[in-house]
């Protein structure tokens, strides 16, 4: 249907696959996606969007899953992955030097997820983020403040603590 030109039947036949076995190979998905962009239908794609981020995390693309979740959250600034992937994500953008972006991520995760495992975990990555790439030891300082105070029983704790000795 693709080599046809026949965009729209080859994104309903996908559809059709959905409802029956759902999308579990990269490469299906990855062309679903596209399709979708290309064709502007921009909040199916989103809503796929979020399939496609964990399946392109499985496949370690991290690259990809910036770019997905960039598109995703333009057209869409309420789109919201899973938590895993949303860390993932800001972990990511902080390894490419989109430090503000990665920032956003984070928070994402502690504001949509805070009784998630890696809501702890999101707090100490944003001060370590603070301190190490933006130079605001003090910002630092609270967040893991803020951390220890809603979480003082999270698995980070003596991690934190530790940090904070060597701030």
């Amino acid at each position: 249907l693709i080599q046809e030109g026949k965009l729209d039947e080859a994104i309903e036949a996908i559809q059709q696959r959905l409802q029956t076995d759902g999308i579990e190979g990269i490469n299906l998905s990855e062309r679903y996606y596209n399709l979708l962009k290309m064709r502007k239908r921009y909040g199916e794609m989103a809503g796929h969007g979020v399939r496609h981020l964990d399946l392109l995390i499985e496949d370690n693309k991290p690259s990809k899953m910036i770019q997905v979740y960039a598109e995703c959250t333009k057209v869409d600034p309420r789109f919201l992955p899973s938590a895993p992937v949303l860390f993932k994500i800001g972990s990511w953008l902080n390894e490419s030097g989109k430090i503000r972006q990665s920032v956003a991520a984070l928070n994402r995760v502690i504001n949509a997820y805070p009784n998630h495992p890696l809501a702890p975990r999101a707090y100490f990555r944003a001060a370590q983020i603070f301190n190490d790439r933006l130079m605001s030891a003090e910002k630092a300082k609270r967040i893991l403040a803020v951390l220890k105070q809603k979480y003082p029983q999270a698995e980070i704790v003596p991690q934190v603590d530790n940090y904070l000795a060597n701030l």
